[in-house]
């Protein structure tokens, strides 16, 4: 046996001994916190799947209200279309009273207010002097 070659094995054999204590040790110490790093992480990992899973029912329902609005939309515009192609009504044909004494009180109606109407003009008129006062009594006296 060699005693230098023994003492040159020894000293390697403490400098790797030494080394590898080192890394056990820092990698002993790294393990705490990866412990709670990893359980963060699954927390987060099972938060994120219930987001997910909100997400994919939110989108669903969006899909269901956009086949909604967009079947309410082409509806909308077949009627659209239809009351475009029609003809417009005339509005004394629309406008009907439901009896024949309602039809005759729209009608008076109607008339006292053209009546007072005509009536406001032709006082402002007078009074402007754009009709004489003869003018004014004989169409407000017939």
């Amino acid at each position: 046996m060699n005693p230098e070659k023994d003492a040159l094995l020894r000293a390697l054999s403490q400098t790797l001994v030494s080394q590898i204590r080192q890394t056990v040790s820092s990698n002993v110490a790294a393990i705490t916190p990866l412990r709670s790093q990893h359980a963060a992480m699954q927390t987060a990992h099972s938060r994120l799947q219930a987001e997910l899973g909100e997400l994919q029912h939110l989108d669903a329902a969006l899909a269901s209200n956009e086949q909604i609005i967009q079947g309410a939309m082409r509806e909308a515009d077949r009627v659209m279309e239809d009351a475009r192609q029609r003809e417009v009504p005339d509005v004394d044909d629309v406008l009907v009273a439901p009896t024949v004494v309602g039809g005759q009180l729209y009608t008076l109606a109607t008339e006292e207010k053209g009546i007072a109407d005509a009536l406001f003009v032709l006082g402002r008129a007078l009074d402007k002097g754009r009709v004489s006062a003869d003018v004014f009594v004989k169409v407000c006296g017939s």
